[in-house]
């Protein structure tokens, strides 16, 4: 169970107070353990079914859909039980290897990180954006069909790549998650991503670095130019397509100063970017920074504090027509005020 107060004070479209969460259920079985079958050892299977509720403050009372403060609203679907993954794992040559497959989260292998959630910022939990809200890479509660492969060739190092089937729905698997065979399957993302996980000094110091690239073979409308290179919202000219749609990553965390064991017990720092293209995308460029300290010092082993600040890029200036500007949401093209940036990149 997880709950998540948030108020708006100031700003905004008006103020107010909501409360957003979940319960969910977990479950990670051992087949090998479980059935004592050489031919099972290192299988397992993974399952979460989660139940979301409550109110999006963002959306409500800020007028914001794409960097929600609350990071446990969204993409549930008003249903009892939204599938969030079901998939198997297997690991080969004394877990050198690694092959994972079914109905999973992209963003949950592919730049992630445990520290992300402990701010509570969808642009950022579970796993950052603007990869997160592509057909292709979708994150934690919304899943893909597919299979990741991982090779560690030493103990701090690993390559991991995937292939994922592309939704092009605004809920993959319905709103349930549990509709796999939706129509319009067919193209694929193909994510891969190298990482070091190095362990400096005595007292071990835990660091994580990775780099990531990721393209989705689907085409794409623009969210501006229409065939001839105007608004397709003025013109009612089509919209014009790109084929193929790519996405980059670069993230790191370092814990400076250890308060006990575990890999997170300690001052951490951690940055990272990301990008996608903004022709096809709401969002382009992503960056962030942050420290994260637990409560060891102050005798609350099991609390954290943290900050970290987020730049992200929605738009740059278009051409006015008249008084209006026509600005790239993610989901349609909307008229905004003269002067109000949007996306032509």
């Amino acid at each position: 169970m997880h709950e998540e107060l948030a108020g708006n004070f100031r700003g905004g479209m008006r103020q107010g107070v909501t409360n957003a969460g979940q319960v969910g259920v977990e479950l990670d079985v051992d087949w090998g353990k479980l059935t004592d079958l050489n031919l099972l050892k290192g299988f397992w299977s993974h399952m979460m079914v989660v139940n979301g509720h409550g109110q999006n403050l963002s959306t409500r009372f800020i007028g914001d859909s794409i960097g929600g403060v609350q990071q446990i609203y969204g993409a549930r679907g008003n249903v009892v039980a939204h599938l969030v993954y079901l998939y198997g794992e297997k690991s080969f040559l004394n877990n050198h290897l690694d092959i994972s497959a079914g109905w999973i989260p992209v963003g949950s292998f592919f730049a992630a990180s445990p520290l992300f959630c402990m701010y509570m910022n969808v642009a950022v939990c579970g796993n950052p954006a603007p990869n997160k809200y592509t057909e292709g890479n979708r994150d934690w509660p919304s899943g893909n069909l597919g299979a990741v492969a991982r090779v560690m060739p030493t103990s701090d190092t690993y390559i991991m790549a995937g292939l994922f089937a592309v939704s092009p729905h605004a809920f993959n698997g319905g709103i349930s998650g549990w509709a796999w065979a939706q129509d319009g399957l067919g193209k694929f993302s193909t994510p891969v991503e190298i990482g070091w996980m190095p362990s400096f000094g005595r007292n071990h110091l835990v660091g994580h670095y990775k780099a990531g690239y990721s393209y989705d073979n689907s085409k794409y409308k623009d969210l501006y130019e229409d065939i001839n290179g105007n608004s397709w919202v003025q013109t009612g000219q089509p919209a014009r397509y790109h084929a193929g749609r790519a996405s980059a990553w670069l993230q790191a965390d370092q814990m400076l100063v250890r308060n006990g064991d575990g890999p997170t017990n300690g001052l951490i720092a951690m940055g990272g970017y990301m990008w996608t293209d903004g022709k096809t995308t709401a969002m382009s460029h992503h960056l962030w920074g942050g420290l994260l300290e637990t409560g060891k010092p102050w005798g609350r082993p099991n609390d954290s504090i943290g900050m970290m600040y987020q730049w992200l890029k929605m738009s740059a200036p278009c051409p006015a027509t008249g008084s209006l500007h026509y600005c790239r949401t993610g989901f349609s093209d909307q008229p905004v005020g003269a002067g109000v940036g949007c996306s032509v990149s």
